[in-house]
């Protein structure tokens, strides 16, 4: 069913790409996953996440009617294969090395930190969550224990202060004012006696032309919810119908979970959504759990709502196939995240 919904894919019109990578199972079996970045639509999955896989890509995207020397731009995380696979098979390409990856890599460098001090203070057990969420998003206690770690001069927290510090970055109002905190940040943090703090400093003084290029662009991955830099505006590759019109929302339940779980599954699940709709609505969709469709004021008042149903019906019928696997990847999913939380 999802080679028949691919194969009808359009990817003509592809111009900037979203490149990123994810476990299909827990540690294990890597996926690398294209998306169009324009229209938030997955194009491509593949497994493995070396160079090769941007080579897999290109054969499918002219495959589909693309063409290789329109990908102007490409958002991905520092991965050297992707680098190099995009340098050899999409030449013209700019790279934004993606927000969500570049403080992913400042997130494990505090935790780094905190584990090699834990081995001399022992209070810091059990806090590695503090220290990698946003202040914000703690609960009313773990802000007051965490002021509290913050005023004994630990190492971990010289680190988690320089992470804030690099968020600051993204708040910048222009490229240029972004650029100064950059180098001064990269200087600081190399001045510091924190080694994994110090290899983060040099990483984006590597990659800084491309940390720097979301100011123009705007590009972010977040793992297929990728969002756009405020007034930087989104090309769209249809045309919206004119007067009253009906929508029509849809959601595959449980798909973020499903994301993390098992990709491959859920792009089987993407697979059957997107075909129930093209045959009931008669729209061509590119695959995501989420769908807001636009249609025209008389399309449900001339469709047949008893073929509707229907399909609806053989679509839930499908997906209960898929249940009881998921629930088992679920099980396993939450007691390896259970294990993790206690040896911590």
């Amino acid at each position: 069913m999802v080679p028949r919904v691919m194969s009808s894919v359009d990817m003509s019109g592809v111009t900037r790409l979203g490149v990123d990578e994810t476990a299909a199972r827990r540690g294990h079996d890597y996926i690398t996953l294209f998306m169009d970045m324009d229209v938030r639509r997955l194009l491509f999955g593949t497994p493995g996440r070396d160079h090769t896989t941007i080579a897999a890509f290109k054969a499918d995207l002219e495959a589909h009617g693309g063409d290789p020397s329109q990908i102007g731009e490409a958002c991905i995380d520092m991965s050297n294969a992707f680098i190099k696979g995009l340098a050899a098979h999409f030449p013209k390409a700019h790279l934004t090395f993606d927000r969500f990856h570049v403080m992913k890599l400042m997130g494990e460098a505090v935790d780094k930190v905190r584990r090699q001090e834990l081995k001399e203070r022992p209070e810091l057990k059990k806090t590695r969550y503090w220290w990698l969420k946003n202040p914000e998003n703690l609960r009313v206690e773990q802000r007051e224990r965490l002021r509290e770690l913050q005023a004994m001069n630990l190492k971990t927290s010289q680190a988690y202060q320089m992470k804030l510090t690099l968020q600051d970055f993204y708040e910048q109002a222009n490229p240029r004012a972004a650029a100064t905190l950059l180098e001064d940040w990269c200087e600081m943090a190399a001045a510091s006696a924190l080694e994994p703090v110090q290899k983060v400093a040099q990483t984006l003084k590597e990659h800084a032309a491309g940390v720097l290029r979301w100011f123009s662009q705007g590009l972010t991955n977040g793992h297929a919810n990728a969002e756009a830099r405020p007034g930087v505006s989104l090309r769209r590759v249809v045309d919206l119908p004119q007067g009253t019109v009906t929508y029509l929302f849809t959601d595959v339940q449980g798909s973020t979970r499903l994301w993390e779980i098992s990709p491959e599954l859920m792009m089987t699940v993407l697979g059957l959504h997107d075909e129930v709709i093209d045959r009931v609505v008669g729209l061509e969709l590119g695959a995501d759990e989420k769908s807001f469709l636009c249609l025209p004021e008389d399309w449900l008042r001339h469709s047949d709502g008893t073929t509707f149903c229907s399909e609806l019906c053989e679509a839930r019928f499908y997906l209960c196939r898929f249940e009881e696997k998921v629930k088992m990847l679920e099980a396993k999913y939450h007691i390896a995240v259970e294990a993790e939380i206690e040896n911590e």
